[in-house]
């Protein structure tokens, strides 16, 4: 029987907008009906192309068609426009999501139509055609090549499918952009259907010439209205349980394809299916297959974003948490980078040379980072729970805050695995047609688990590029050149995804201090231990043990993720406190003394791991010291307790304290420091200082405000509290504040106070929990530290399921101006935060928050705390880590115009260092300094010691960091002159050399920029 028109009922207004209006299942179901009238069988017993309508009564006002209606849409056709189809002798079936299926029931619709009419079928016939899918080609001299390079052998079925849906997708957007469509149909009608007969005709030569010709006047229709082809990348996406036949599936294909992968799923790979893997290594080798990766440890099962998930227990998940790079420390993140690049070498793989990752935690300002370890190019995309910018181009120069910049794509991806992400590429493509320089759409999926559209895709594109050109990364970033638009972009719009629960929030806060302080105490020890090896001329082994102790702290923090194990024994603090007690004493005994007194007790050597001077504060000290440097000594008071001092000290170097015998000689060193005065605190609980004065409330214990020494005007306030958020979104929250409060001095003197409050935290009479905060005041302080512990309910109904902000342990942080601005830092770099909403936001700031009113600056460290929440103009929330389900404590610090906001925070993560001394005075003074910038926005932090040709350590490698987001030019200065300076990658490749100036490197910053420097020093 011949059909006049075949008819896939559409169930939505438009084609454009069935993205918008359907689902997924509902759009497989219209892509199967479409497609099925492709079949080649249907197409020669037609007069027509395929044809979609929409299910309303004018639109199927058709007579002798054969009309194909989504099984969900079926009850969308009115019953009077279904029986005016069959009156007009209409054949009817119905498609759902599998095609086969859908072929099977048109089939069966046509062979009971045909049954009551004088024309009938062959049931044989149909169930022939049904199951002939392929047409061999004879062999060719030369033989016919597809646009992937590829030998053509056959002709399919798939081949018919895919010219419909290319067909469509070409129109749709050829209308979308011009309105218009000027496809010949009535030419590409008669092609089709003589393509159709020759397939039936086991013809295929003649079939082959008529298919392809169809295809090619897709690519002339497309070239009409655009000028510039689209880039397809095929990215296949690996987890541990899609390592087997579906990998081996998916690498056998023969067209440009891609593989995200991490080290740690290339190690599951060789365990797991070897084959695939050596099949992975040649088609990387070969460049049929580009990789993609870089992560460390990422074993990723399971996603809640854009690429549907795989099937993985709750538990597996928690054990293979990926660790997010943004929360890492700059030498923790390149470690742990450059150590994953190498262990792909293990594997017979070369590194990648794009970065992408599945998980969260891309930092925005990474650029600099990826260059530095040899990347050439990034994905940036959020597959999973995280929020990423998206640009104006798809392929952009992503820029770093120190202006270096990388290639990356960082728009159009597409979830090949749902129908309705695949035909968003009408509007994906027809907006990068008009307004991108470089049209490129991602498709992304598991191994081999593609929806039928997706697959269509693929077929169509290897006999059109109407539709764009399949890509392997190495050749897209080779080919397409560099983009035209740089971007560049703040913290505040990588949006990381927060723990969702308590008990989430709780894994996460209970070990974030302790690794913060572990990770300080590293980079710490390690400057000093560089400088050591460096002194003593390599008879020290100090870097390289601290160098490990590091890694082990890296390796640590990855084993105690699982949230079931609970925190196993620290096996890095005590080897890392030994060997600070070694690398103290070493530099002890290298520098020169002039004379020693046996009779004498031992004083202390305070040491300085900063490149920038430090106030330190010595508390209850058992014996009476004083310093050798007078100038040194600001402040010193004696106690039933022992002696408190207040020192500074120099950068990167080290103060001398000596036993005092309170001689008059002795006295006169200390002459200009201050050893009585004042108190800190007064009866009406106020402390104050030189520089502030915090007054706390004698009635409700909280910090009512935070003060300029002799001034009014109160700067900052905050108090503790337990958020009670309201089920309602739109709703105010509510809290808990103190009531029932008691006020005491722990300590008072001249050079420090300490006032603790206890008392209830209530609301609207209900006791929702205890508190107490300790507030302490230094003399010399521009800050005071706060520790507060909480304590709730025992009648409260707390679940760990609860939202994060519900009965949540808060500090409250308040300020009187609306147009103070926040800014936040993170990887020791300085950002402003987003602007306020009206329903509040929480926003990342693992290390120190910034408060600017345009008169001061105020700052707030973070460390152990750093999900916070702003709900209007004039207040912070902090969120408080968690102890257990009930108890919260928090220690931070609170202060005014630190000239360096960075250092002070890294000062608050550490103890003073002490090493005993009792080896004589230095010939050179009290103090000594090894390494110094003369800036305070920027840090210098010691990597590792270098050696010359001969073995011998003749210099050492730094990193540099600028803190406050200015560009600048610093100096570098060292314990010996200078000859030779570099800049260079984390590897030490030389990027450029730098200047010398009197044995001081002279080194152009740009803001935020973090460089790794080679200096090589003179052998005096």
């Amino acid at each position: 029987m011949a059909f006049n028109r075949l008819i896939a009922v559409l169930p939505c207004y438009s084609l454009e907008d069935i993205t918008k209006d359907l689902r997924d299942p509902q759009i497989a179901e219209f892509h199967a009906a479409w497609t099925v009238l492709w079949h080649p069988w249907i197409l020669a017993n037609s007069s027509g192309i395929p044809e979609w309508k929409r299910s309303d009564g004018s639109s199927l006002d058709v007579e002798q068609a054969l009309v194909v209606v989504p099984s969900a849409e079926s009850s969308a056709v009115d019953a009077p426009v279904m029986e005016r189809m069959i009156v007009q002798n209409c054949t009817i079936a119905t498609a759902n999501q599998s095609r086969a299926t859908s072929l099977s029931n048109v089939f069966s619709a046509i062979e009971e139509h045909s049954s009551s009419d004088s024309e009938t079928v062959s049931t044989n016939s149909l169930q022939s055609q049904e199951a002939f899918i392929e047409l061999p080609l004879p062999l060719a001299s030369p033989p016919l090549i597809d646009l992937h390079g590829q030998q053509r052998t056959s002709i399919k079925v798939d081949d018919f499918y895919a010219l419909g849906l290319a067909t469509l997708l070409v129109q749709a957007l050829t209308r979308k952009i011009h309105y218009s469509s000027n496809l010949d149909v009535v030419l590409f009608g008669e092609q089709v259907r003589t393509a159709s007969q020759a397939f039936l005709n086991r013809d295929p030569l003649e079939c082959e010439r008529w298919l392809q010709s169809c295809y090619d006047q897709l690519s002339q229709e497309r070239d009409r209205y655009f000028s510039q082809s689209a880039h397809l990348i095929d990215l296949t996406l690996l987890a541990k349980t899609t390592l087997q036949g579906s990998l081996d599936r998916q690498l056998s294909s023969q067209h440009p394809q891609n593989v995200l992968a991490s080290t740690a799923i290339v190690e599951r790979l060789s365990q797991a299916n070897p084959r695939a893997l050596q099949e992975l290594a040649q088609g990387i080798a070969s460049g049929r297959i580009s990789l993609a990766g870089g992560s460390a440890n990422t074993d990723l099962s399971t996603s809640s974003g854009q690429v549907k998930a795989e099937t993985q227990s709750e538990d597996d998940w928690q054990d293979n948490a990926p660790v997010d790079y943004a929360r890492q420390a700059q030498s923790t993140l390149y470690r742990r980078l450059h150590d994953a690049r190498q262990s792909y070498l293990r594997f017979g793989i070369n590194p990648p040379e794009v970065f992408a990752q599945m998980e969260p935690g891309i930092p925005w300002d990474f650029p600099t980072v990826l260059t530095n370890l040899g990347y050439k190019a990034a994905l940036l995309h959020a597959f999973t729970d995280a929020n990423y910018p998206v640009p104006t181009q798809s392929k952009i120069a992503w820029e770093s805050s120190d202006g270096k910049t990388i290639d990356t794509i960082a728009s159009g991806f597409v979830d090949a695995s749902l129908p309705r992400s695949v035909f968003s590429i009408i509007s994906d493509l027809g907006k990068q047609f008009d307004y991108h320089q470089i049209p490129t759409l991602v498709f992304a999926h598991w191994p081999d688990r593609c929806c039928d559209a997706f697959r269509d895709i693929v077929i169509a594109t290897r006999r059109t590029s109407a539709l764009g050109q399949w890509s392997t990364f190495a050749n897209y970033f080779e080919s397409t050149g560099s983009p035209y638009s740089n971007q560049k972009f703040v913290a505040s719009q990588f949006a990381l995804p927060f723990q969702k629960s308590r008990s989430e929030f709780q894994r996460a806060s209970t070990g974030q201090r302790s690794i913060q302080q572990k990770r300080f105490q590293v980079e710490s020890t390690l400057n000093f231990a560089v400088v050591a090896d460096s002194i003593l001329r390599g008879k020290t082994a100090f870097s390289e043990e601290a160098t490990q102790i590091a890694i082990d702290v890296d390796q640590q923090e990855l084993t105690t993720r699982s949230p079931r194990d609970g925190a196993p024994a620290d096996s890095t603090l005590p080897s890392l406190n030994i060997l600070k007690e070694k690398v103290g004493t070493a530099i002890a005994k290298s520098i020169p003394r002039s004379s020693k007194d046996s009779g004498a007790s031992s004083g202390f050597l305070v040491l300085n791991p900063h490149s920038g001077p430090q106030r330190v504060y010595l508390s209850s000290m058992k014996q009476p010291l004083e310093s050798t440097d007078p100038q040194r000594m600001y402040a010193i008071h004696s106690h039933s307790a022992g002696t408190d001092l207040v020192v500074d000290l120099p950068p990167m170097g080290v103060l001398q304290l000596t036993p005092s015998d309170k001689s008059s000689a002795s006295s006169a060193r200390s002459k200009n420091a201050i050893a009585h005065g004042p108190l800190i605190g007064s009866s009406s609980w106020l402390l104050a200082n030189e520089f502030i004065e915090c007054q706390i409330d004698p009635k409700s214990g909280y910090l009512r405000s935070l003060m300029v020494a002799r001034k009014r005007g109160g700067k900052l306030s905050g108090m503790p509290a337990i958020a009670i958020d309201k089920p309602s979104l739109t709703a105010a929250s509510q809290y808990a504040i103190p009531s029932k409060v008691s006020n005491q001095y722990l300590f008072n003197s001249p050079l420090r106070a300490t006032i603790v409050s206890r008392g209830e935290l209530a609301h609207e009479g209900k006791c929702y929990g205890t508190f107490s905060a300790e507030y302490t005041l230094w003399r010399g302080a521009r800050h005071a530290d706060i520790t507060v512990n909480y304590k709730l309910d025992s009648g409260l109904a707390v679940s760990e399921g609860d939202s994060l902000w519900n009965l949540a342990p808060v500090w409250r942080t308040a300020w009187p101006s609306p147009t103070t601005t926040i800014s936040t830092w993170v990887h020791g770099a300085k950002t402003k935060a987003q602007a306020v909403k009206s329903d509040g936001y929480q926003f990342y700031a693992p290390d120190l928050i910034e408060l600017d009113d345009a008169e001061h600056r105020l700052y707030l460290t973070s460390g152990g705390s750093p999900v916070h929440r702003r709900v209007d103009s004039l207040f912070l929330e902090t969120l408080v880590p968690m102890i257990d389900s009930r108890t919260g404590s928090h220690s931070f610090r609170l202060g005014m115009d630190w000239p360096r906001p960075y250092q002070t925070f890294l000062e608050s993560l550490e103890e003073p260092w002490l090493v005993t001394d009792d080896l004589g005075n230095f010939q050179s003074g009290g103090s000594l300094w090894m390494v110094q910038v003369n800036q305070p926005n920027v840090r210098l932090a010691c990597q590792k010691l270098l050696y010359d040709s001969n073995s011998k350590p003749n210099g050492m490698r730094l990193m540099i960091q600028e803190t406050h987001g200015k560009s600048i030019k610093c100096k570098l200065s060292f314990y010996r002159d200078a000859i030779l300076a570099s800049k260079v990658q984390f590897d030490g490749t030389v990027i450029e050399s730098l200047e010398i100036d009197s044995g001081e490197v002279a080194l152009p910053i740009t803001a935020n920029e973090c460089s790794f420097i080679d200096v090589s020093f003179t052998t005096q």
